[in-house]
């Protein structure tokens, strides 16, 4: 029996959508999902697709999960720099202080996933399935949410705090 070409080609699943107030179900959920998760979003229930960057969803990620992915520049001086795109322009962001066991990832050009760890920016992998760095507006955001440090705790404790309702006058 031949199978229809299009469905090895293509697979869309539809994804499942909670209210905050299942959040406890959410995270018992991600523990049983066959590949990595790394977070949950947050997005308005009327709020329309939007391509790109979203202003009005939050991506949560448990602050160990949290990485930016930066291009390297090694200046003229041996300075080993980490660099976001702005307008289509490399900016520096870091500097990057290798440890030994980064050695093998400089290259000038990789783009690097790293996360800041003890007050310093380290590697975790290099990632050979991306062209370029982050934009310099998704880094700001990615380290307002690392400097945040919002928990998983402190997201189910908010749910569950109790809201002051306004009145009418």
């Amino acid at each position: 029996m031949t199978k229809d070409p299009m469905e090895a080609v293509l697979k869309v699943y539809l994804k499942d959508f909670f209210t905050p107030n299942n959040l406890e179900q959410v995270f018992e959920l991600i523990k049983k999902l066959p590949h990595e998760n790394d977070g949950v979003i947050f997005t308005e229930v009327e709020a329309p697709y939007v391509i790109y960057t979203n202003e009005h969803i939050y991506k949560w990620k448990s602050p160990d999960k949290n990485t930016i992915d930066f291009k390297l520049h090694i200046d003229s001086d041996g300075k080993h720099w980490l660099q976001a795109v702005d307008n289509k322009d490399s900016v520096n962001i870091a500097v990057l202080e290798p440890i030994e066991a980064e050695k093998p990832f400089l290259e000038e050009g990789a783009i690097l996933e790293c996360a800041y760890r003890n007050s310093d920016w380290r590697i975790d992998r290099r990632r050979g399935d991306k062209p370029h760095p982050n934009a310099k507006r998704v880094v700001e955001l990615v380290w307002k949410s690392i400097t945040d440090n919002v928990t998983k705790h402190d997201l189910l404790n908010y749910r569950s705090a109790p809201r002051k309702q306004n009145k009418p006058s």
